[in-house]
């Protein structure tokens, strides 16, 4: 007796029913998102180019411009004396590294790791916005 009430009810397609309602409000809400998604990239888009316009009239009114050999020279010049130099410090005195070492705190070791924690996901987020895509390069 159930049987043929369920099948008879299958017949008259009342089984499926409040299937074709959820698959109507998945369909209306992926519709949705969707929209949502390509007004939310054209607003990116357009602010985006807003941007670099912005940013061209700026560099040329300031008469930005890259740096010049000679600047380069000096920076790196000064980086490469100064490193030298604190290799020479503790080449000569092991016992000042070790202070520096055992300065080191419970808080400086939090503060630098969140630090650090925040460029290493600022580089993958760079990373992922490069390749347009999350995990690997596409496959063409």
């Amino acid at each position: 007796m159930f049987r043929t009430r369920v099948m008879g009810m299958a017949a008259r397609g009342v089984r499926y029913s409040s299937t074709n309602a959820y698959v109507a409000k998945a369909s209306g809400f992926a519709k949705s998102i969707s929209q949502k998604t390509v007004g939310f990239f054209n607003c990116a888009t357009y602010w985006s180019k807003v941007v670099a316009e912005l940013g061209k009239q700026v560099y040329v009114k300031e008469g930005y411009a890259p740096p010049s050999i000679a600047e380069f020279q000096t920076v790196y010049k000064q980086l490469f004396e100064l490193a030298k130099t604190q290799f020479n410090k503790y080449s000569e005195n092991p016992k000042a590294l070790l202070d520096v070492y055992n300065a080191i705190t419970r808080q400086h070791v939090l503060k630098y790791g969140a630090v650090g924690v925040q460029f290493a996901g600022l580089f993958a987020l760079g990373e992922i916005i490069g390749r347009r895509h999350i995990v690997d390069y596409p496959h063409h």
